[in-house]
């Protein structure tokens, strides 16, 4: 059976019933990256964090969350970005705050590691803005985390954007169209994907007669557009997706008054 990805109401979270918001707690979490560019509004993030029951602040991430008034689980990293004031706060408030010293991963993937086993979801959000070198390095964190943990899914969230990885098989992307579209795209990880596709406006079938791999240096499928409200996609290797988002008026209000587990 394809693998069904369901992620318009992620930005709906505040019009969602209570028993799905607890629903959704019990296994996603939410991972907040240092950025010096924040694409999304305190608000945002507020309305991220009503569906999360884990928050994880990867280091100079919780000043992000301070300043939106959330209180993380832990903060971890090597803590060269976060504020001493912020530090003091989260300590006080009984905060774990986690200095790793492992020069040879990054703040993400530090993150990554203190999720607990029964969490299926990772939101990451600040991962998209700054530094080139940063954001392939998130695809790097995610890549590898895809290949170790097959049941947790790591959704790379902005603004307008949504990213996260096929792993090999079968899968079924359903959108919402008030939030999420018409604009997608796929490109290979690790080596060339065969994929094929159906409900895409321009379909890729790398097993057509005139088909060849999703691969750099070849071909990629960017700026594809959704033909429905779902897509079909095999692919016999790693594949990251990403399509475009709109969020919803009323999670764009900064001071918006909601309650944060």
């Amino acid at each position: 059976m394809p693998y069904t990805h369901v992620y318009g109401d992620l930005l709906c979270a505040d019009r969602l019933s209570s028993l799905r918001c607890q629903e959704l707690r019990c296994s996603t979490a939410l991972v907040v990256l240092n950025s010096p560019e924040r694409s999304l509004s305190c608000g945002q993030l507020r309305v991220l964090a009503t569906i999360c029951g884990v928050v994880v602040a990867a280091d100079g991430g919780a000043n992000w969350l301070q300043q939106a008034d959330i209180k993380p689980t832990c903060v971890v990293g090597d803590m060269d970005s976060v504020a001493t004031k912020t530090i003091e706060a989260y300590t006080a408030a009984r905060v774990v705050c986690q200095h790793e010293h492992d020069d040879s991963r990054t703040d993400f993937q530090k993150a990554l590691g203190r999720l607990p086993d029964d969490c299926t979801r990772a939101i990451v959000v600040g991962g998209d803005g700054g530094r080139l070198d940063h954001l392939l390095a998130n695809f790097h964190a995610m890549y590898f985390d895809a290949m170790r943990c097959s049941q947790r899914d790591i959704l790379l969230l902005s603004r307008n954007s949504i990213a996260f990885i096929l792993r090999p098989g079968g899968h079924t992307i359903k959108i919402d169209k008030n939030v999420e579209g018409p604009t997608c795209g796929m490109f290979p990880l690790g080596g060339p994907c065969n994929v094929r596709t159906h409900n895409l406006r321009w379909e890729v079938n790398s097993e057509g007669l005139d088909g060849r791999p999703l691969q750099f240096g070849t071909y990629v499928s960017s700026s594809n557009q959704f033909a429905g409200d779902s897509v079909l996609i095999w692919t016999d290797s790693f594949l990251l997706w990403t399509h475009e988002l709109r969020w919803p008026e009323s999670a764009e209000i900064e001071h918006r008054k909601m309650e944060v587990p």
